[in-house]
């Protein structure tokens, strides 16, 4: 259940990536501490950190809904992880939401967005462009409610998979 959001204006930052993964890091976890989706405003937001950015239960990242959201990944660890704090081993992720989002892995990142052991993921206008293996990679996913999905990126993207489904993956509905 969302309490609202945490916003965030690329205005009120320098675009620098490495304090835009410092910024978009401390923001997902208030999101995650208080139930809240974190909202980034229209603009290239570009993050350099080393590791995956983690997304908790009935939180999310959600963008402009003009389409004018762009989450660049330039490190080849980067990313965004669905996870909860026990990881695989642990409890599922619930309620998670992601929209209005351009997710560019710069031809770098192998896997753009990992989901692991999910519940109620939200997948609504997110496009999903350069990855190196797989753009969204789920694992142990359940009631996945997916809306306009797009894969697409260089030459090099197209013969890797938009999506991979591991583990014990039930209902994902496609519209």
């Amino acid at each position: 259940v969302s309490k609202g959001a945490i916003a965030l204006s690329i205005n009120d930052y320098t675009n620098d990536p490495a304090v835009i993964a410092g910024v978009l890091d401390q923001a997902l976890a208030a999101g995650a501490a208080s139930g809240r989706v974190v909202q980034l405003g229209a603009g290239v937001w570009s993050s350099a950190k080393a590791g995956r950015h983690e997304i908790k239960s009935y939180s999310g990242l959600v963008g402009d809904p003009s389409g004018k959201t762009t989450l660049r990944f330039t490190n080849a660890s980067g990313g965004l992880n669905i996870i909860d704090t026990a990881g695989t081993s642990g409890q599922h992720a619930y309620q998670v939401k992601l929209r209005d989002l351009v997710l560019d892995g710069q031809t770098v990142v192998p896997k753009i967005l990992t989901g692991i052991r999910l519940e109620e993921l939200e997948l609504r206008n997110v496009r999903f462009a350069n990855w190196t293996d797989a753009a969204l990679e789920l694992t142990d996913a359940s009631l996945v409610n997916t809306h306009r999905l797009e894969f697409g990126g260089a030459d090099a993207t197209i013969p890797q998979p938009g999506l991979r489904l591991l583990g014990n993956t039930g209902t994902i509905e496609f519209h």
